[in-house]
């Protein structure tokens, strides 16, 4: 609010200096009212006016207010529908882009045929030429709401309606602003024009009035009004934006199911195969991989960059669905939890609300979500950390975070995609050391996608190793490490031995493994 004050001070002297500029050049070369009449000759003939010009500001601002509103709920309606629907996109992009290349000086006269010269004509006018920027700005952040963001969300069992409401439209809250703000530039000046063609009263009818009698002062007074107004109407939309900024956790999806069965289940692909489109032909990103993880254990994947682990563990979560001639058959996806490899926080949320959110998606009540996401941080030592945001917190604390979420949701199996990725070597450690503790305690049906041989074999109770695109699990290597696994497992012989082992199934074509010593660094 601060700087907001510090803008709007600095615009007022910047305004204040320019009139006075613009009254010292008046003055000093004496130039006549009608080429250019002094800021106090304007100010003097406006208050004559007064109540003329009032009334023509009243018009317009209906005018403008009712047609923007209108503008606003019509571009949010089509950027909705153009997000959950691609096929409406492509036929209602060309129709947006023909509106705006469209003159309003040509678009206002058929309204006053069409329309009549009613208030109703204009109103439609400044609701065509506001609707466009909303439309824009609202569907370019919705588009942009990261994957990351959403993702859990869905595989928690989310609806598509849920996700937009309470992920992808706080998401895009500031360019549908950007796109507000630009209609509120358009509104009055759009009605006005409109006022031009035929209206009985307005600040178009004022300014066409004061010209039609060579009053310069008149047209200046009528511009400077419809100015003001403007900056007001911006103004208005700068606080809306203030206000409607969501930092609430959302209201409870439902009723909480009582006694639900979520004891952990077993994950089982076979025979998945999955290519993608590309501009460069098809891609082929899996081909016949099976995956077999049982209930309560705990499976690494690893692999080359680009094998598909990702791909893998998407069409373990639902995201995605393998190719309809592979033949395969997925099991145990159904009420899962996912922690994606980018940060997944909510920045609006603090980070109890943050974690909170997949209890309340389960239908908990706010207090208990919130209570229980308490104790989850307090367990982690970020107790005090609970009313920050995200972005108020380090690489770690916020992977530790994301993962403490994924626990608290209601799932038979964890899939975790490069939790620990975006870390330093050492945090990414002390995070490791945290992460197997946490499992050892909480035992769930899970699967980590890493490319960190050291972390899978630190982690898992076995390790799958995947060939090269398009990916396949060549060699399932069981971890018959001791738990629970803290930094002094990595100083054990056994740990290298069989880190060397899923070295040796990477580097091989066939995934055999021949080094059965050699320590891995």
């Amino acid at each position: 609010m601060r700087a907001h004050a510090a803008r709007a001070a600095w615009a007022a002297v910047g305004l204040a200096a320019v009139v006075a500029a613009w009254q010292a050049l008046h003055d000093l070369a004496r130039l006549p009212d009608r080429v250019l009449p002094a800021p106090a000759t304007i100010l003097a003939s406006a208050a004559a006016r007064s109540s003329s010009l009032a009334c023509a500001a009243w018009t317009t601002a209906a005018e403008g207010m009712a047609g923007m509103a209108a503008g606003i709920a019509v571009g949010m309606l089509l950027a909705f529908a153009a997000s959950l629907w691609p096929r409406a996109a492509r036929i209602a992009a060309p129709i947006l882009v023909v509106s705006q290349t469209i003159p309003l000086i040509a678009v206002a006269p058929l309204m006053v045929i069409w329309m009549g010269f009613s208030i109703t004509s204009k109103i439609v006018v400044v609701a065509v030429f506001t609707a466009f920027p909303v439309a824009l700005a609202l569907l370019r952040g919705i588009n942009l709401t990261p994957g990351a963001l959403t993702d859990p969300l869905a595989v928690a069992g989310a609806s598509r309606a849920w996700i937009m409401i309470h992920a992808r439209l706080p998401w895009a809250h500031a360019h549908l602003f950007s796109g507000i703000r630009i209609a509120a530039t358009y509104a009055f000046a759009s009605a006005a024009t409109a006022e031009f063609m035929g209206a009985k009263r307005g600040l178009g009818v004022f300014l066409l009035s004061a010209q039609a009698s060579f009053r310069t002062d008149l047209v200046f007074a009528g511009a400077g009004t419809l100015v003001v107004m403007t900056l007001l109407l911006y103004g208005l939309v700068g606080a809306a934006e203030a206000l409607t900024y969501r930092r609430r956790l959302p209201s409870p999806r439902g009723k909480a199911t009582e006694g639900e069965d979520l004891a952990p289940g077993p994950i089982a692909l076979e025979n998945i195969a999955k290519t993608y489109d590309s501009s460069r032909g098809a891609i082929r990103a899996l081909r016949g991989a099976t995956l077999a993880v049982s209930a309560g254990r705990i499976a690494a994947v690893v692999g080359p960059s680009g094998c598909g682990k990702s791909t893998l563990i998407r069409i373990v979560a639902g995201l995605e669905a393998p190719d309809s001639a592979s033949e395969a058959r997925v099991k145990g996806r159904s009420c899962g939890a996912l922690m994606p490899q980018s940060d997944s926080l909510a920045p609006w949320l603090c980070v109890r609300d943050n974690v909170a959110i997949p209890l309340v998606l389960a239908g908990t009540s706010k207090e208990d979500a919130r209570n229980a996401a308490q104790a989850a941080l307090e367990d982690l030592g970020l107790g005090g950390f609970a009313s920050h945001r995200p972005e108020e917190l380090s690489g770690g604390m916020r992977a530790r975070i994301a993962f403490a979420r994924t626990m608290l949701t209601p799932a038979r199996a964890i899939l975790l995609d490069e939790p620990f990725g975006a870390l330093d070597a050492l945090t990414r450690a002390t995070a490791c050391d945290w992460l197997a503790g946490v499992l050892h305690e909480n035992p769930r049906t899970t699967v980590i996608v890493t490319h960190d041989i050291l972390e899978a074999v630190q982690l898992a109770d076995e390790v799958h190793v995947m060939s090269e695109r398009p990916g396949r699990v060549t060699r399932s290597i069981p971890i018959d490490l001791p738990r629970p696994r803290g930094a002094e497992t990595r100083r054990l012989k056994r740990f290298h031995d069989l880190c060397a082992r899923v070295e040796d199934a990477l580097t091989t074509p066939d995934g055999r493994t021949t080094n059965e010593g050699t320590p891995c660094h």
